[in-house]
């Protein structure tokens, strides 16, 4: 869970310089995962692990996140965290690694954004096709646990170098900004339609008003290669809902999908909510149940797969014991040929009863997706693994 707040402020000293540093290249053959009944029969390629913590150095890997570039390139994204605290405070640094062959195998640790001991976090990649650059966003908060505000860097190289982080400040839009937190996860470039074009990613924000909290969602996107930026839609947690966390994907008739986790720890089944957008994320219609999707209140990503037919995607673990509303393991892609209407089990990826909690969906090319998720053998913080998936296992 992220905590954030709201207040706007300005940075006035500058960046550090990004630096790069070697990272052991770790893979794992390909394993069949056991899988429940119900489930899919899954057919994974190469599986392998860009980022493994280290508690001895204290040194955590949190927050998935990952693109695929024009070149068809992979670049992973993840926080480089001091600590593993469940209160998401300290000296949090983004890092990085590229593939080039679909995620068997991954390029040294490249440093994208540090800002000395201040807290960076909540990683968005997105290609753009149009400016031929990954754009990627994050948020700083300062030693004295103030919100400092969003930030974009790009890289024209496939994650070779990035753009400075502190110049990197985005414009405030003028009206209805609420700051809070992006994502994490990949966000879009829209592909059809009058929006063709344009860029687009979730938002949560939190409103206080003296020992009341109201959750709300919005989006941010941009028109011109995201040179500016404006508000999309914006709506407000229904009833007790604590949305955050929010993933999106673009539907084959155009319409979006938006789906966040309610941060509440409820019964798995209704801490999912989805809503659509028939106009290019400007507006959306009214939060309902994902139906289908059996997940602890954690994030999870969407993915809308290429080709006439092709199925909606969400990745999330489906350890649905209600006794402990805690324990997150069980990652599993679910699938939806309706857009989003009702859901059904697919294929579980590493392995029964294994540990497991953020994810992000990639299609690496039109055979295959990937996912790239937290885990381990007995904690779920251990590290982050890539797996590919066939999408024969997706139908």
């Amino acid at each position: 869970m992220h905590n954030f707040k709201t207040s706007w402020r300005t940075l006035s000293t500058a960046a550090s310089a990004l630096a790069l540093a070697a990272a052991a290249i770790i893979v794992t053959p390909a394993v069949a995962p056991s899988l429940s009944p119900t489930a899919t029969a899954a057919a994974t390629g190469c599986t392998s692990a860009p980022f493994v913590s280290s508690p001895k150095t204290k040194r955590w890997y949190r927050i998935p996140a990952i693109v695929r570039t024009g070149s068809g390139a992979l670049i992973a994204f993840a926080e480089r965290r001091d600590n593993d605290s469940v209160t998401d405070r300290g000296n949090y640094d983004l890092v990085a690694r590229t593939s080039t062959d679909a995620g068997c195998h991954w390029g040294p640790m490249r440093l994208v954004a540090d800002y000395g001991r201040n807290h960076i976090s909540s990683p968005v990649p997105i290609w753009d096709p149009g400016t031929n650059s990954v754009l990627l966003f994050s948020s700083l908060r300062n030693t004295k646990d103030k919100y400092v505000g969003l930030f974009l860097q790009r890289s024209y190289n496939d994650g070779a170098t990035w753009t400075n982080f502190a110049a990197g400040q985005i414009t405030r839009p003028t009206k209805g900004w609420k700051g809070g937190l992006q994502g994490p996860g990949h966000g879009l470039v829209l592909q059809y339609g009058a929006a063709k074009g344009r860029i687009i990613f979730p938002m949560g924000y939190v409103v206080t008003s003296g020992k009341t909290k109201k959750y709300g969602t919005y989006a941010l996107y941009s028109d011109d290669g995201g040179s500016t930026w404006r508000i999309g839609y914006d709506r407000l947690s229904p009833g007790k809902l604590q949305l955050i966390e929010g993933t999106i994907a673009e539907l084959r008739d155009g319409r979006l999908l938006v789906s966040y986790r309610d941060k509440r720890k409820t019964k798995p089944g209704t801490n999912r909510v989805s809503a659509i957008s028939t106009n290019g994320g400007l507006s959306i219609s009214s939060y309902r149940q994902m139906a289908g999707v059996k997940t602890m209140a954690v994030e999870g990503s969407l993915l809308q797969a290429s080709g006439a037919g092709a199925p909606l995607l969400f990745s999330g673990p489906s350890y649905i014991k209600t006794r402990n509303l805690t324990i997150r393991r069980d990652m599993r892609i679910f699938i939806s040929t309706n857009g989003g209407l009702s859901w059904r089990k697919g294929p579980l990826i590493g392995g029964k009863a294994r540990p497991a909690a953020y994810s992000d969906l990639v299609e690496i090319n039109a055979s295959t997706v990937g996912v790239l998720y937290e885990t381990g053998k007995r904690k779920w913080r251990e590290r982050i693994e890539f797996v590919q998936v066939q999408r024969s296992a997706l139908t």
